[in-house]
């Protein structure tokens, strides 16, 4: 018995982490920057001087088979599809390195306490936050820090 799947979990996934975003940003965070990803900001840029602003940019998905031993039939197998999806949340402001950080700390923070979690009808097994880097030292007036997002959800 094989389960019918609907292909590939990233694209849905990087739009998924923008709704979850938008929607937990708890006011001690700061003012709400502006969530979109990758594929939609290149094709605008960036047009004022003062902004903070979350793009977030698929990097890669794994799909996986696993298959069970059915308890009925013997040599019956049931299997399923695990994809394994990667993505990078940049995080700018033109403000300072304190607002940066501010909005550092409520990504991870909502991102700690979502681990598991429904978002737009798409069950995850889990989201983990992953390496955060620092890449101030790149820019003249622009703060700026990278965090992977790794996540795992079956049956896409």
């Amino acid at each position: 018995m094989s389960v019918q799947t609907d292909g590939m979990a990233g694209l849905p996934f990087a739009n998924d982490i923008i709704t979850l975003l938008n929607s937990k940003w708890r006011s001690t965070g700061g003012a709400r920057p502006k969530f979109n990803t990758k594929w939609k900001i290149k094709a605008v840029g960036v047009g004022q001087r003062n902004y903070d602003q979350v793009i977030v940019e698929l990097d890669t998905e794994d799909p996986k088979i696993f298959s069970l031993i059915s308890g009925g039939t013997a040599g019956a197998y049931i299997y399923d599809w695990l994809h394994d999806i990667s993505v990078t949340i940049d995080v700018y402001t033109s403000k300072s390195e304190e607002r940066v950080l501010q909005m550092v700390n409520e990504i991870v923070r909502i991102l700690k306490t979502n681990v598991v979690t429904t978002i737009n009808k798409h069950d995850y097994v889990q989201i983990l936050p992953g390496n955060i880097v620092s890449l101030n030292e790149e820019f003249r007036n622009i703060f700026r820090y990278n965090i992977d997002v790794d996540a795992m959800r079956f049956n896409p």
